[in-house]
């Protein structure tokens, strides 16, 4: 697998990461909403979203990377 095609999807699974949070985040809010306490474990959503934010930032930089190497070598990444 190519560095850009393993940085891709990293990112992809980050992506992916974030979105199913983002959907679980959604369902633990209505299921607190339907026990009437209301309440949501933020520091759980935080530390989540946390996790997904350093693997979009190493994709990214893999992808950064790749695209100075490839331009310092007169490729077009």
């Amino acid at each position: 697998m190519s560095r850009l095609a393993d940085a891709e999807s990293k990112l992809a699974a980050a992506l992916d990461a974030l979105e199913t949070a983002i959907a679980r985040d959604g369902a633990a809010d209505g299921k607190a909403a339907e026990a009437g306490n209301g309440t949501i474990d933020s520091a759980m959503i935080i530390t989540e979203i946390g996790r997904i934010d350093e693997q979009l930032a190493h994709a990214m930089e893999l992808i950064a990377d790749i695209r100075r190497g490839a331009a310092s070598e007169g490729g077009n990444a």
